[in-house]
């Protein structure tokens, strides 16, 4: 009996803290996930000290891991009585050389249909060079026999019939051949493995591909991406060497076991031992590839063109553009039709392939285990996606993570049952459309588990021991992703994933109350101002009647209410195109292409008065939504009604500073535009604007960060607003006396005060819904629907 399965590992407190948190909050989180006593949370808290014994390993680090993300330091340690230690992940990977997987060999049929496909997909740039050709055999036909018919009497007629034509056709044939010049984009440069630091997970990767017949991989790169695959390193060329590179996901490798793992990279180099279908397959999507980019992508010629165009003030060249964009549409459109008939009869043998492939993952890990690997994928997805969106709102605050595919990992492991079998009941509605390049996940499940393999690499214990710089690694494709996206941050600014994870989770939840009483007409702006209350048009309006109003016109107010928060994010784009004289294209605004700038200047005007007609739609609104809730308040008695009454007087500070707090998120996006028009080559006045936003974003900073200093909030930690937000922003003292400075350590700072708000109207929404049940008074929503099952 293994030691993984004798409970042979025990847990214990090292004494230290990964991040500080008062007793008092850890007490309570001791008791509540553990079910201690009070005596017995204190007891964990004195201390190095052991928590539980006579454990199994995969019990051992859970344990280890929900301690540390309470904030307490703990490690997995051998008991005395534990049992010969047994061979180790990697020791166990690179047992696979003595393995040969049985290579499932292709049918006659199966080779002849993907030999003629890939003639099929090649045909297509064929077809398209051959329409060309046609087009300047035309074009030279009328230049060699049109000057015998002209009529010889009139010059500028001969220039008329004879010149447009020639210059029309040249530019003609220019855009036609232009597919064929233009480069492809360039990938950004990846994080490569370090072969001498990771030989261990090296030697087994090549065992693996020993066993299935296949050379091992040139080299080996990761990424950040849930998933893993495998190329042919040096394009068209390694047709003929056959050299490789797999790319590995790190979430995969912090998320999995090493048997999922293991599975997914044998699927991966299974594709590669189908050796003509691998070749013909790198053919075909090489093709598709050119084709798809050809059609839909953009080039340089397509933004020089745009460039020329809004450079232009004769016309001429606007017109001679518009000429040249109208040849570029009609060949994208016929690059577009070859590209979805190559595309959709390449289709059916991709997936023919994935099943292939899909063997060589059973007989690795088993068939049992593949329905696991696939639910186990699906989830790291959903993760991922949500991580990457709560990081990207943290960047807001000037945080970031450190380590992005530990804490997709962690949040992954945190999914509870209900969500677990939301993600199973996805995977049962999902079948395969004909047109898709792989089968449905229950299809690759029943198919594997029919061929009811055993497997023959079954450890079951964190992929990530694979690795012996499994951290590093982590942190390397992390600041991969952000080099992608141009960030600029320092050390300081990186943190652990409960630090991020933690505070998004919260915030989901706090938005309920919102959702509920709002019935999803509720928008960040414009901002519940209490001294609507005031408004005359409320007269003698009663509290229900205010609500059936807004029932009445709930389409409308989401509408207006989204308009007007959609304009409020527009506004630093319109002082872009005002202050620098730049197109609407170059940054983006594709509404604002027929806007002339007086008109966009008086828009403008009119957003920051909130005067627009959108805004004016909603004032009457506003004034019924803040009346509705005062009117909750008032009905409420005792600690609710105090708890009422604190947070409508914060929303009557921050409301008073509302002016203020939309300037700074217009200043914080113009900045973030006019850092990236710099590199875009916009003369020097870019850099007077860009000091310019710099010291406005500066004052204005500070000046709602005194104005907030008194204002009392216990939502959040701080006690004050300023002290919640010094808290989010810790480095703030820093850029007090320098702009550049500033911008840097409060970039999410207008983001952090509005999230205070949406915290604190969800607040008075769950107060004001339950004096409103108290009162029997009928809510926006008149019937809830069940969930379905």
């Amino acid at each position: 009996m293994s030691q993984q399965e004798t409970g042979a590992w025990q847990v214990s407190l090292t004494g230290k803290r990964l991040k500080a948190v008062p007793d008092a909050e850890l007490l309570s989180q001791l008791v509540r996930h553990f079910r201690l006593g009070e005596a017995q949370a204190k007891a964990l808290l004195k201390g190095p000290r052991t928590v539980k014994r006579q454990l199994a390993r995969d019990k051992a680090d859970s344990l280890c891991r929900l301690l540390g993300k309470l904030g307490l330091e703990a490690v997995v340690e051998a008991t005395a009585t534990a049992s010969p230690p047994q061979p180790s992940a990697l020791q166990g990977l690179a047992a696979l050389s003595r393995q040969r997987l049985a290579t499932p060999r292709p049918t006659p049929l199966y080779v002849a249909s993907l030999l003629v496909v890939t003639l099929l997909c090649v045909a297509m740039p064929l077809v398209y060079l051959g329409l060309v050709a046609a087009a300047a055999t035309g074009w030279l036909w009328f230049l060699t026999h049109a000057p015998q018919s002209l009529p010889v009497h009139s010059i500028k007629l001969m220039l008329l019939l004879y010149v447009v034509p020639l210059v029309a056709g040249l530019l003609l044939l220019f855009f036609l051949l232009k597919p064929f010049f233009t480069r492809m984009p360039r990938l950004p440069r990846p994080v490569k493995l370090d072969a001498e630091r990771e030989k261990g997970l090296v030697t087994g990767i090549r065992a693996l591909c020993r066993a299935i017949g296949i050379s091992p991989p040139k080299e080996i790169h990761l990424t950040w991406d849930v998933n893993a695959w495998v190329h042919f390193r040096s394009g068209w060329f390694s047709l003929l060497t056959g050299h490789k590179v797999l790319t590995i996901g790190m979430p995969l490798v912090a998320g999995m076991t090493a048997r999922q793992f293991v599975g997914v990279l044998a699927h991966e180099f299974g594709h590669f031992s189908q050796r003509v279908g691998m070749r013909c397959s790198f053919i075909i999507n090489s093709v598709n590839r050119w084709l798809e980019y050809r059609a839909y992508g953009e080039d340089p010629w397509d933004q020089r063109l745009r460039q020329w165009a809004s450079e232009d003030e004769s016309g001429i060249v606007s017109l001679t553009v518009l000429m040249a964009q109208g040849v570029i549409g009609l060949t994208r459109l016929l690059l577009r039709l070859l590209f979805h008939v190559s595309l959709r009869i390449s289709r059916h043998l991709s997936r023919q392939m994935e099943f292939d492939a899909d063997r060589y993952e059973a007989l690795l890990a088993g068939s049992a285990g593949f329905r696991d690997s696939a639910v186990r994928l699906r989830v790291l997805s959903y993760a991922f996606a949500e991580v990457n969106s709560a990081n990207a709102e943290a960047w807001q605050e000037g945080r970031l993570l450190r380590n992005l595919p530990a804490a997709v990992a962690l949040y992954a492991d945190d999914f509870d049952t209900s969500r677990l079998a939301a993600i199973e009941r996805d995977m049962q509605k999902s079948e395969t459309r004909y047109w898709d390049s792989h089968p449905a996940d229950l299809d690759r499940i029943e198919n594997a588990e029919k061929s009811a393999l055993p497997g023959i690499y079954l450890d079951d214990r964190p992929a990530a021991r694979l690795m012996q710089h499994f951290d590093s690694a982590c942190e390397q494709v992390t600041s991969a992703l952000y080099r992608l996206h141009g960030l600029r941050y320092d050390s300081r600014q990186l943190c652990a994933a409960e630090d991020i994870i933690s505070f998004e989770s919260d915030d989901a939840v706090t938005q309920e109350n919102t959702k509920v009483y709002f019935n999803g007409q509720f928008r960040a702006f414009p901002l519940l101002d209490p001294a609507l209350a005031q408004d005359v048009s409320l007269t003698g309006l009663s509290w229900q009647a205010a609500i059936d109003r807004l029932r009445s016109r709930s389409p409308e107010i989401v509408r207006d209410w989204e308009g007007a928060m959609n304009e409020e994010l527009a506004r630093p784009h319109y002082l872009l195109v005002l202050n620098l004289g730049l197109s609407p294209a170059q940054l983006g605004v594709p509404d604002l292409k027929d806007t002339s700038s007086a008109d966009l200047r008086t828009h403008y005007g009119e957003l920051c008065l909130q005067t627009t007609p959108l805004h004016q739609r909603l004032h009457g609104v506003l004034a019924l939504h803040v009346f509705r809730l005062r009117q909750a308040g008032d009905a409420l008695t005792g600690e609710s009604r105090q708890r009422f009454e604190a947070g409508w007087a914060l929303l009557r500070a921050l409301c008073a500073e509302g002016d203020r707090l939309r300037t700074l998120l217009e200043l914080q996006t113009l900045l973030i535009g006019l850092d990236r028009t710099v590199n875009i080559g916009v003369d020097e006045s870019v850099a007077r604007e860009l000091a310019t936003a710099r010291e406005r974003y500066h004052m204005q900073g500070l000046g709602f960060l005194l104005a907030m200093e008194s204002v009392p909030q216990h939502l959040l930690p701080g006690g004050t607003v300023a002290g919640f937000l010094r808290e989010r922003h810790p480095r703030l003292e820093e850029g007090r006396p320098d702009a550049r400075v500033f911008q840097r350590v409060a970039s999410g700072l207008p983001a952090s005060a509005l999230r205070l708000y949406e915290i604190l109207v969800d607040n008075l929404a769950g107060l004001a819904r339950e004096a409103e049940q108290a009162r029997g008074i009928r809510p926006i929503k008149l019937v809830q629907l069940a969930e379905p099952a």
